[in-house]
């Protein structure tokens, strides 16, 4: 396990990586009342409300999650969690890769598509582990829903206690380190989350052609992204046009889009061993000041900090 508290912010928080279980990330945040812009997570994101109050806004809407509540954020969502004026909120949050979610997800979806076909007969937990064939349409099933875009929770927030307490004790034995009860109790957290709170994965709904095409423009390169007043012109659209059809099919304007992928890139380079220099230059930030004080606007650690903590040497 690393660990990094990151005090130097003025922020009771660590960040937690696992090289044994490269799927997930974990963050614990005591006490804090720091605000965020709007922005998104590759990873599936489920946090637990420790103490306090936080203003969820997702989707058009926002809900508020108190002390027992689960926060689902759906991958590649735009949102932001932000707490109540003079409120506080300590809380978990779990990021578990998305393609690693879907996979259990299609065998959760398999399974009871096994169990309609032996006319709702129950199986229990011996028997299906000496399942040894998976069958066509099980396997038509799995592979369907793995390539589906993202795995889908209807709710921002779930009052589920039995799932909270199950949520604490996955929490308390990563913390732990006794990764191996960790990991069984992940899965069960997810198997139960997933059959009472998810269904299929959702594909989006189709972006508009200038939305679509703009995105691509700016992932192109993103040492070198061009600007949306190119992208326009080459779309051949107001400069205004382009940027008001974007920001109502994403939630967030060309420029927060392309600075979260560049964050969410950044992640993936600090994580391989990269220098901030090098990151800095590879994602496009002119300086690396420039990149260290958006890398903290977007994660609250600084690139160093992230990149100890998420170390898999």
């Amino acid at each position: 396990m690393q660990e990094n508290t990151l005090s130097s912010l003025g922020l009771d928080q660590d960040y937690y990586g696992f090289a044994q279980l490269p799927y997930l990330e974990l963050r614990r945040t005591e006490f804090s009342r720091q605000h965020y812009k709007p922005h998104s997570h590759p990873q599936l994101s489920i946090g637990a409300i420790l103490a306090g109050s936080t203003q969820v806004h997702y989707q058009g809407k926002f809900q508020t999650a108190e002390l027992g509540d689960l926060v689902i954020i759906n991958p590649e969502q735009v949102h932001y969690c932000n707490p109540a004026a003079g409120d506080f909120r300590s809380y978990y949050m779990l990021y578990l890769d998305s393609q690693w979610c879907k996979t259990k997800l299609a065998a959760l979806f398999c399974h009871k598509e096994s169990c309609r076909s032996e006319d709702n007969q129950e199986i229990n937990e011996q028997e299906k582990s000496h399942q040894a064939e998976i069958s066509p349409q099980e396997r038509a099933l799995s592979l369907s829903l793995e390539s589906s875009e993202q795995v889908f929770c209807p709710s921002m927030t779930l009052k589920d206690p039995e799932l909270f307490q199950n949520y604490l004790d996955t929490v308390d034995a990563l913390l732990n380190q006794q990764l191996t009860q960790a990991e069984q109790r992940l899965e069960q957290l997810v198997f139960e989350l997933f059959s009472r709170h998810f269904s299929l994965p959702q594909k989006q709904q189709p972006e508009h052609a200038l939305t679509q095409q703009c995105r691509r423009h700016l992932l192109a390169d993103l040492a070198a992204a061009v600007s949306i007043e190119q992208i326009a012109q080459q779309l051949d659209c107001r400069t205004e046009t382009l940027i008001r059809q974007f920001k109502r099919d994403t939630g967030i304007s060309p420029k927060a889009f392309l600075n979260n992928a560049r964050i969410e890139q950044a992640k993936l380079l600090l994580k391989q061993g990269n220098s901030q220099a090098e990151v800095a230059l590879a994602v496009g930030f002119s300086d690396q000041s420039h990149f260290h004080k958006a890398f903290v606007n977007f994660t609250s650690a600084t690139p160093g900090q992230y990149q100890k903590v998420n170390s898999s040497h």
